[in-house]
């Protein structure tokens, strides 16, 4: 078996996942990939730099809501993938990090470009795949499972030469590329303990969570805010917890706190989640690896698939909802005639009404907040974008780029 048919192996295994675009970065040892993406008929982005491309890659699987392949040669490009990685494996993106390699063995004879490149990905994808071009029984080797939403990290060693290309159409055994998409790491043994009567709950959803859409007829109850980079924002009752958090008292901290997802935005309102003693923490992820930031009596982490249990065994302090209710409604005021006096804002409205946008991709650090901000007041931003999975400032225009390649029709 050639090197150039096992490769087309890997494009049938590819296109079997569901994967349709490749972000492909220039070199000569990923050139039989590059050949084999095009003679696939997959969907081939070029990019010049790996870094950014990884990054671009993210976006696009983001906007796509699919697989996306992104390629390189050997070495130290492969490297440029990791920042991308890791913000992809916080995210639950589905994005596959394919990087051309060196034969075994070459890395101890100090042959150029020679690194250690299949444990660069170790701690962010489900599975780091060490391939050998030349091997027999590369088809047999490749995956019979991938965990959905978790990146993945497709190493292939290639032999001189690298350009024996052939155009043969190759008869795949279908029997030999049966694929199984699990579910993430499911711990399907999650207990809610049922807590006592008259407590004062809060309900957070961090970054990435959509917990609060599920969780309809709570915020009649209690106090329920997202991180405003949640899908659901919007469904929360409290929009504006910053702007009053010095005018709250011991009173108002809660007994029972109910997260999901990962960490909030603002700052302020992490340290004061942190300040005081929590009855109970309950955190909803299948995550079985979770540990709580917050300080509490007792912490349980509920499965995803027992959360509709949660709303049976709730039984509020009545009025611990009615005194944020009454601060967040001052602190909107406030928010409106800010916004109004705000030069920079008042730029934004021209640009949001002219192209009619919905939505906003933000760097982070201030740009994010200020994104924040804005969306608060402005009723025609449904959603706010950022990489917000490790917060890092890097790789956010090539992130809203590839969301872009993968939204043609709209702006952004």
């Amino acid at each position: 078996m050639t090197q150039f048919q096992n490769t087309m192996f890997l494009m049938a295994w590819l296109k079997k996942l569901g994967c349709k675009n490749v972000v492909l970065c220039p070199g000569s040892r990923n050139a039989a990939l590059i050949q084999a993406f095009e003679q696939a008929n997959f969907n081939c982005i070029s990019h010049f730099d790996e870094r950014s491309a990884a990054y671009f890659a993210l976006g696009n699987a983001r906007g796509m809501d699919e697989w996306v392949a992104v390629c390189c040669t050997s070495g130290t490009a492969a490297l440029n993938f990791v920042p991308a990685a890791a913000e992809a494996a916080a995210q639950k993106q589905k994005v596959i990090f394919i990087t051309a390699d060196r034969p075994k063995g070459e890395k101890l004879s100090y042959a150029n470009q020679s690194i250690s490149q299949i444990n660069a990905f170790k701690d962010y994808v489900s599975q780091s795949l060490d391939l050998d071009a030349k091997n027999d029984e590369f088809l047999s080797v490749l995956p019979k499972e991938v965990v959905s939403e978790i990146p993945l990290h497709i190493n292939v060693r290639y032999h001189e030469p690298f350009y024996e290309f052939s155009h043969e159409q190759l008869d795949v055994n279908e029997s030999l590329l049966e694929l199984k998409i699990g579910d993430e790491r499911v711990n399907k043994e999650g207990v809610i303990y049922k807590p006592l009567h008259a407590f004062k709950y809060m309900l957070v959803a961090g970054y990435d969570s959509d917990i609060l859409n599920k969780a309809k007829g709570l915020e009649k109850q209690i106090p329920t805010f997202g991180d405003t980079f949640s899908p659901d924002y919007a469904y929360g009752n409290i929009g504006n917890l910053e702007l009053y958090l010095n005018e709250l008292s011991k009173e108002d901290f809660p007994d029972v706190l109910i997260t999901s997802g990962t960490y909030l935005l603002s700052k302020k309102i992490r340290i004061w989640l942190k300040s005081g003693m929590l009855k109970q923490h309950w955190h909803i992820d299948d995550n079985k690896h979770y540990t709580s930031p917050f300080q509490s009596q007792e912490f349980n982490r509920i499965s995803k698939l027992n959360f509709d249990q949660l709303v049976d065994v709730i039984y509020p302090e009545k009025n611990y909802l009615r005194s944020f209710k009454d601060l967040e409604d001052k602190a909107s005021k406030r928010l409106e005639k800010y916004a109004k006096g705000n030069q920079l804002f008042n730029v934004i409205d021209k640009v949001v009404a002219h192209y009619n946008l919905d939505s906003f991709h933000c760097g982070n650090s201030m740009s994010a907040r200020y994104g924040a901000i804005y969306a608060s007041v402005n009723g025609n931003i449904k959603k706010l974008f950022a990489n917000r999975g490790t917060a890092g400032i890097d790789g956010c225009i090539s992130t809203f780029l590839g969301y872009c390649a993968a939204h043609k029709e709209k702006h952004h």
